[in-house]
This record gives C-alpha cells, structure tokens and sequence, in this order.
C-alpha cells in the first residue's frame, strides 16, 4: 500500500490439492484468511476440510496443520515438501 492507508483484506481458496499430497482421502479443503494491513496482530484464519465421511471445521489454521501432523516449512526442507495450508 504506497499510500499508507489501512485496508481489510479477504483471501478465500481451495487448499484441496496441497492438502491430498499429505493426507489421504481429501474430498475438500477450503480456506478463509482476513487481516488489516496496518494491524500486525490482525490475522484470522479459518479452514473446512471433508476427509472421507467426516467434516473437519478449524477457527485458526495452524490448529489444522497440527491436528494432520503437516510438516513444518520453518524447518529447511526440500521446496514442495512441507505444507501450509494458506
């Protein structure tokens, strides 16, 4: 933002074909991520995923990373061998 004004930002997507690579059984996965660009803290990010029959609802996306045991893209790995969900 070159004029320094703040603005709410919404992103919305699959995560579906990232996500399949890591858990088996993926019928969808769906992201939601909204933040201010001039509150640092203001992140919020939400995640619905469909694995087999059951429906999986994550009110912060980490929480679902954790709960699939997704590799850490802190840690060096290879590039396309760790996975964020957004």
């Amino acid at each position: 933002m070159l004029s320094g004004e703040c603005v709410d930002v919404e992103e919305h997507g699959s995560c579906k074909e990232d996500l399949a690579e890591h858990v088996d059984d993926v019928h969808s996965c769906e992201y939601h991520v909204r933040f201010n660009t001039c509150e640092e803290d203001s992140e919020e990010c939400s995640v619905e995923i469909v694995v087999g029959d059951h429906t999986y609802n994550f009110e912060d996306c980490e929480e679902a990373e954790e709960h699939f045991d997704l590799p850490d893209c802190t840690d060096e790995m290879e590039e396309g061998s760790c996975m964020e969900l957004v």
